[in-house]
């Protein structure tokens, strides 16, 4: 009997959108991941479902004033059991809302500050990029 080979099964895929806000000072925000989950207890961008929830999500972190949001190249990332597809929309020059200092899960970094931290590595290449 000969062997038969078997195709392996599509992924099933999430679609995310990552909000990248930096502000005047080039700081990103980053927020930890919660312990579960994918990435867990990592620094990654706010996630929106979709870009129509990624606008108020950016306007309750960040003060965008004048700042629109530019697309910037999506990300792809396969995991064992889905395969990741993300939107960064970067909002530019945004002011840092007072609410994110009380928030231990969230921070403004600068670039020395992110090489600490624990970041992903489709989060790490972006903002390499």
């Amino acid at each position: 009997m000969p062997f038969l080979h078997r195709g392996r099964r599509a992924l099933p895929e999430k679609h995310i959108v990552f909000v990248v806000l930096r502000d005047e000072r080039d700081r990103v925000l980053l927020q930890r991941r919660p312990p579960q989950g994918v990435w867990p207890r990592l620094w990654s961008f706010p996630e929106a479902n979709d870009a129509d929830a990624a606008n108020p999500l950016a306007a309750r972190l960040a003060r965008l004033d004048a700042a629109t949001a530019a697309t910037l190249p999506g990300i792809r990332h396969t995991f064992t059991h889905f395969r990741l597809h993300a939107v960064p929309l970067e909002w530019r020059g945004v002011r840092a809302n007072a609410r994110v200092a009380d928030d231990p899960d969230s921070r403004w970094c600068s670039a020395g500050e992110i090489a600490t931290l624990g970041i992903p590595a489709p989060v790490k290449k972006l903002l390499a990029s």
